[in-house]
């Protein structure tokens, strides 16, 4: 399997922004809702507590999960076939581990050689989520899962199957009807096909390191926040407001529910930005930093950051850039 690479997306001269609607931190509960006073509430405590959180000094180890993260990667498996464009290569990567549940993992997308189609392999550690695939039925009691080789099965329009305690489930492939039957092409025979030339990683995220070492990590925090996980992606396609080359997360947490995502941007040619209604800008400590609803984003030297947030006053938001802001000035 060849190493990633950049390739082309398109027409990218004019500069388009980062996709402002929030990120995977919209509380679902609508714990942002406002609150009735009748006179007694008994969250009244914990209410109070949330929007008058005390800063304190924090030192973060993200080196240790992201070593796991590669480790986990350079241990699973893609494939060689010969159907993936080695030309066009992996198109992204994305690894991530929880540190609440201890698990991990990995999506990688490809594309096939002409007629070209996507297909997206997920790798989940441990072999739970391959066991209740095989094993699920439809709602009128029939298996949904075909065995088509020995502990190898089509689930949904997908290929599952588990490898060294760690579950695969494979999607896409090409669809070729032609006039000659036996130039027609099935998506299920690419996925057999490239479960059947499976080989191991290429140590595509060796380089990651030197990007997570040179970005700057807030040094305050509000108090009972944890680290719960953290990602690193790679992209070769810039697809703005979708995707950018690297991209490095981390979430915490707290126990009453606030979080606390931060992303970082890399290697990009436009600058990231917030855009729309509702985007004020502020500065802190001689940078611009946009906030618009549940999200923040500033700009330090080549990388871009963002934080998305719940549970948290914007001041507070604030004070954790500026201690970022301090580390770079």
């Amino acid at each position: 399997m060849a190493t990633l690479f950049v390739v082309g997306c398109g027409n990218n001269e004019q500069e388009e922004p980062v996709n402002d609607d929030p990120e995977v931190l919209n509380n679902e509960d609508n714990e942002n809702e406002e609150i009735e006073d009748d006179g007694e509430n008994e969250n009244d405590e914990e209410v109070s507590a949330s929007n008058d959180q005390e800063l304190t000094g924090a030192e973060l180890d993200l080196i240790t999960p992201l070593e796991n993260i590669k480790e986990f990667y350079d241990a699973i498996y893609y494939s060689d076939v010969d159907i993936i464009d080695q030309e066009e290569d992996l198109l992204g990567i994305r690894v991530s581990k929880s540190l609440e549940e201890n698990t991990y993992e990995a999506t990688m997308d490809a594309y096939t050689i002409d007629p070209q189609s996507r297909m997206t392999l997920d790798v989940n550690s441990g072999e739970d989520i391959y066991e209740e695939q095989v094993n699920k039925n439809s709602l009128g009691g029939g298996a949904m899962a075909e065995e088509v080789k020995e502990g190898v099965y089509e689930y949904a329009e997908s290929l599952i199957w588990k490898e060294d305690g760690n579950s695969y489930r494979l999607k896409g492939g090409r669809r070729v009807l032609a006039l000659v039957e036996e130039n027609n092409i099935d998506p299920a025979e690419d996925r057999l096909l490239f479960y059947e030339n499976l080989a191991k990683t290429n140590n595509e995220l060796d380089d990651v390191k030197d990007f997570v070492d040179q970005i700057i990590i807030p040094t305050t925090l509000p108090s009972g926040y944890e680290l719960s996980s953290v990602a690193i992606e790679k992209n070769a396609q810039e697809i703005m407001a979708s995707s950018y080359p690297i991209e490095f997360s981390y979430e915490m947490k707290t126990d009453s529910g606030g979080r606390l995502l931060v992303k970082t941007y890399g290697e990009y040619e436009h600058t990231p930005q917030l855009v729309g209604e509702g985007v004020e800008e502020t500065e802190v400590e001689g940078v611009t930093v946009q906030s618009k609803e549940d999200d923040i984003m500033f700009t330090l030297g080549d990388e871009t950051y963002r934080i998305n947030y719940a549970g948290v006053e914007l001041d507070d938001v604030l004070e954790i850039a500026k201690s970022m802001i301090e580390q770079f000035n």
